[in-house]
């Protein structure tokens, strides 16, 4: 008795090509919220304890281009768009061609000169 067992990908496009340009976008939103100290109290066998958690600080900005908006979460991308809402700033945008001859455009990155 012999099994074959065939295995093929289909429906997996592959990437040909990936083009990368520097074109500009819009800041349209940035937020920030500080790191922010947590104080939380317990109660145990009447012995209180206090413990403290620190959050994090977030940092976003939101970029458009070609009228999809682009979400950066990250504090060095914060610093560059400090002040600049609403303003144009260079972004990278990155082209990857598939060989079932579609393509996929995306901001990759921000920078200011």
């Amino acid at each position: 008795m012999v099994i074959i067992i065939t295995i093929t990908s289909v429906g997996c496009a592959k990437v040909i090509s990936t083009e990368h340009k520097t074109v500009q976008v819009k800041i349209i939103d940035l937020y920030y919220k500080p790191e922010e100290v947590v104080k939380r109290v317990t109660n145990i066998n009447g012995k209180k304890k206090t413990n403290y958690t620190t959050k994090r600080a977030e940092y976003k900005v939101t970029v458009e281009y070609n009228g999809i908006q682009y979400k950066f979460k990250d504090r060095k991308y914060y610093y560059k768009a400090e002040n600049k809402e609403g303003q144009n700033i260079n972004g990278m945008l990155e082209i990857k061609t598939y060989d079932d001859k579609t393509s996929k455009e995306e901001i990759i990155d921000i920078f200011v000169e």
